[in-house]
């Protein structure tokens, strides 16, 4: 309700009393002053400008929680001047009623329409008639600022144009952008370890020298051409080199990695999670540096996953004369064990690896290689696609008396050659790596891990990301013979230890936190309103929004800002997702909580008070019944889903009118307590469960000074009588013209029952 001074109260109350309509135009730097009728307030002549008023209105829309305040509309006279160039877009108006002949002063007008004028303008030589907006449309604001390359020079492509996240309260799974991690991208071609050079896909955000890692390898380089990095050093810094597949990420190593967490300083940062997995080490935790918020690593991060292996059968290759078809052979059958679900959670010793051992002895040519490769078992069809990596350590010799390398055995994946022979000498172990993803494995099976000419023994090392089913088979090229100077080893295929996951570039980075250390509803609207709107100040603000407006104890909300959203819808939510409404009124931005029949009253009306005639009733419409919520709360942006749901139901209002379910408008994106979501979902069905009875009439300028949101007692004879029944004020029209000579003395009312 709006406070009027104890003069204009009376005025108002006075069926004699002379109400005008004054304007107040702010154009060009000066302020003009119109009304319909010359006129003297407090010094300040008004001119006879207004020639027609539209209805002053603002309509409450029952279920977003928001309001629309009607565009009234002015026409204004040319005479005596031309004020056609100070009617201009976006140009500020203020209208006041006030009381003219009771003895009034400039500080007892009372405000009821704020707004900026807006289309349709028409300008004739006789007269200007234009629009004019509430000023919500002038006040509301996009929330948030974008990445720019030109602030953080070092982030990650992929984040430049995202928004600079804001945290308001307790959030979990929040994700960070990086905002100085290196150049980052992928290999256009194989790479194997002898190459010098490296051609990427885009190595723009790469600097002329440095150092970068693909796979577990790092490599210096000394030079960049295009997108090909020169001068490359293998196995740098005591690290295996070894061949790439086509797409490996390339990765630029700086001496410390930088997220962004906020836009602004954060109360505290809890657990760190790198693509959902907790991290305990590596980073650093900055609440408060240059007005934001960071997480900095001293290396670009990395996780592990870890299971425990079990052996479910074994393969047996005879020795002896015999022919063996590598298509029709069995395989090993590896059983899970230890995990839940589809992450493992048996954690073990980081120093264990599963080994499966090539026993035996002998030889082989280049035309009749040891195969070794993994095959897709149809157990995992539609699972998500996870990285196996195979690691293959092998010993080369040769066969001649010398003890020197022929030169011509190779390891390979497919038509990949991973290392040759001549790499290293006679009777050393060589390491290469190779990932594939799970939807590859059926294509792996004609694409063979060869080890050629001369092996001694081999070993194969699974780590897993994600465990699933497969199989590991060792398989014969050609005919067997016992006799034969090129024999197949004979022996079993064993399994035994356990497997530990290789680490994988983070893609997520996310964390838990305390943004902006406030979480009522009313301070955190009010905090947006100041910080985030166009040009808001204290003085914008009802009382409403700087003090509590009655919200439950306990009420609170927490979320996190990661998309641009307008300033008047983000605060509408808040207010719907906490059992209130936000709305713009007469230049203010207000809050009110949805009443109950326990709400105290501002004023009784009878039919005193009603217009003969004027009064109507009418039921709210059946498709606003709310009786059934099936809500979402709780989002976890890094998840990219609600972990919690809130059910509730009313069987009463159910079998009356049937399933009114409105899980899909009720969804709590800004509120993560559970105790609040019970309370706003049970409050939202109790509001709206069955139809409410809205009295519609015309009242005196007695009661101007109501607003939306405000509670009356409502007494008449219609219907069969209606005794001081709660209602709340839904709809707003001061008419101007009503009243004798023109002049506003009329205001229309549509009120509805309070459940």
């Amino acid at each position: 309700m709006r406070t009027t001074t104890a003069g204009m109260a009376t005025a108002l109350a006075k069926t004699s009393s002379k109400p005008v309509f004054l304007v107040e135009l702010d154009a060009g730097g000066s302020t003009y002053y119109w009304s319909d009728h010359v006129i003297t307030v407090g010094g300040q002549a008004y001119e006879p400008r207004i020639v027609e008023w539209g209805s002053l209105g603002a309509i409450t829309d029952r279920i977003s929680g928001g309001g629309v305040v009607n565009k009234t509309r002015l026409t204004t006279s040319q005479l005596p001047s031309d004020i056609s160039s100070l009617v201009k877009m976006d140009s500020v108006i203020r209208i006041y009623l006030f009381i003219d002949g009771e003895g009034l002063t400039a500080s007892d007008r009372e405000q009821v329409f704020a707004g900026v004028i807006s289309d349709p303008i028409l300008i004739t030589l006789e007269k200007a008639t234009f629009s004019v907006s509430g000023i919500e449309a002038q006040k509301n604001a996009m929330v948030g600022e974008l990445l720019t390359a030109d602030e953080y020079a070092g982030a990650d492509p992929d984040a430049i144009g995202k928004m600079k996240p804001i945290v308001y309260g307790s959030v979990s799974g929040h994700v960070c952008q990086p905002v100085d991690v290196g150049g980052i991208s992928t290999a256009v071609d194989y790479v194997v370890s002898m190459d010098t050079s490296i051609e990427l896909t885009n190595a723009a955000f790469f600097p002329s020298s440095g150092t970068v890692r693909m796979d577990r390898e790092e490599i210096t380089y000394t030079g960049k051409t295009g997108n090909t990095l020169t001068g490359c050093t293998r196995g740098a810094n005591s690290t295996p080199a070894t061949g790439h597949d086509i797409g490996t990420q390339v990765i630029e190593i700086q001496a410390e990695y930088e997220y962004l967490v906020a836009d602004h300083p954060v109360q505290s940062i809890g657990d760190v999670y790198i693509d959902g997995v907790r991290i305990v080490s590596g980073f650093t935790k900055v609440l408060s540096e240059g007005g934001a918020a960071f997480l900095r690593f001293d290396a670009r991060p990395y996780f592990e996953h870890e299971a425990s292996l079990t052996i479910a059968d074994s393969l047996t290759v005879e020795n002896g004369s015999h022919t063996h078809d590598s298509s029709a052979s069995g395989g090993i059958g590896l059983t899970v064990t230890g995990c839940s679900g589809s992450l493992c959670n048996n954690i073990i010793d980081g120093n264990d690896e599963t080994q499966i051992t090539l026993t035996g002895s002998g030889s082989n040519t280049a035309s009749n290689p040891v195969n070794v490769f993994t095959t897709y078992n149809s157990s995992t069809s539609g699972k998500d696609p996870h990285k196996l990596s195979i690691r293959i350590r092998a010993l080369f010799y040769t066969e001649s008396s010398g003890g020197t390398s022929t030169g011509n055995g190779y390891i390979s994946w497919g038509f990949q050659v991973l290392a040759y022979a001549n790499e290293f000498t006679a009777q050393n172990d060589f390491t290469v790596t190779k990932d594939i993803s799970i939807n590859d494995w059926a294509d792996v099976a004609s694409m063979a891990i060869s080890i050629k000419n001369g092996v001694g023994y081999g070993s194969i090392y699974t780590r897993l990301y994600e465990v699933t089913p497969l199989s590991v088979s060792y398989t014969e090229d050609g005919t067997i013979s016992a006799s034969s100077s090129n024999a197949y080893r004979a022996g079993a295929i064993d399994l035994d230890g356990n497997s530990v996951a290789e680490t994988a570039l983070g893609e997520v980075i996310s964390c838990d936190l305390v943004g902006h250390n406030i979480e009522t509803p009313h301070a955190v609207i009010e905090h947006i309103l100041l910080n985030h709107a166009n040009n808001v100040v204290v003085g914008d603000l009802d009382a409403s929004i700087t003090a509590d407006p009655g919200f439950p104890v306990g009420t609170k909300v927490g979320f996190s800002i990661t998309k641009q959203i307008e300033v008047t819808k983000l605060c509408r939510s808040i207010a719907w997702q906490s059992l209130a409404r936000f709305f713009w009124d007469s230049g203010k931005a207000m809050l009110t909580v949805l009443p109950t029949t326990a709400t105290a009253s501002v004023r009784a009306i009878t039919k005193n008070d009603t217009v003969i005639n004027s009064l109507s009733m009418k039921k709210t419409q059946r498709r606003q019944i709310i009786n059934k919520i099936d809500a979402p709360y709780d989002y976890r942006e890094d998840l990219k889903k609600y972990i919690k749901t809130e059910r509730q139901e009313d069987a009463g209002s159910v079998a009356s009118y049937g399933t009114r379910d409105a899980s899909r408008t009720v969804v709590f994106s800004q509120v993560n307590d559970a105790a609040t979501v019970a309370n706003s979902a049970a409050g939202i069905i109790s509001h709206f469960k069955d139809p409410q009875d809205v009295y519609e009439f015309l009242t005196h300028l007695g009661n101007a000074d109501l607003q939306r949101g405000d509670v009356v007692e409502y007494t008449h004879d219609i219907g069969g009588g209606i005794v001081s029944k709660k209602c709340e004020v839904m709809e707003t029209h001061l008419i101007p013209g009503s009243g004798p000579g023109g002049r506003p003395d009329q205001v229309r009312l549509s009120i509805e029952t309070v459940a």
